[in-house]
C-alpha cells in the first residue's frame, strides 16, 4: 500500500500516459495518486474530466505559485503511510 504524490505543471499528455502505465505496473498493489495540479485553467479542466474515471486519484489545484509547498500540503490527506514522488516526465 503506497501513496504516490504527483505534481503537475501544463502537461496533460504526459499525465495521462502516466496514470495508464500506473493501472498496469501496479496492478496487484494498492495504491492511490495524490495529483498537485499547478497548470493553467485550461489544462486543469481537461486533467479533472481525465481523472473523474478513477476512484484511487485524489485532485487538488495548486493554489500557490510554488508547487513544493502544495506537495507538503497534501500529505495529511495520503491513505497510506509510505509515500513517494512521481513526476510527469518520468
Amino acid at each position: 500500500m503506497i501513496s504516490f504524490i504527483l505534481p503537475i505543471k501544463n502537461r496533460h499528455e504526459n499525465l495521462v500516459r502516466l496514470i495508464k502505465n500506473c493501472k498496469v505496473v501496479f496492478r496487484n498493489i494498492k495504491y492511490e495518486i495524490v495529483i498537485i495540479d499547478a497548470s493553467s485553467d485550461l489544462i486543469s479542466k481537461k486533467n479533472k474530466f481525465f481523472l473523474k474515471k478513477y476512484k484511487n486519484i485524489k485532485y487538488f489545484k495548486q493554489k500557490s505559485k510554488r508547487i513544493t509547498r502544495g506537495c507538503f500540503e497534501v500529505i495529511k490527506h495520503l491513505k497510506y503511510q509510505i509515500a513517494t514522488f512521481l513526476y510527469d516526465d518520468d
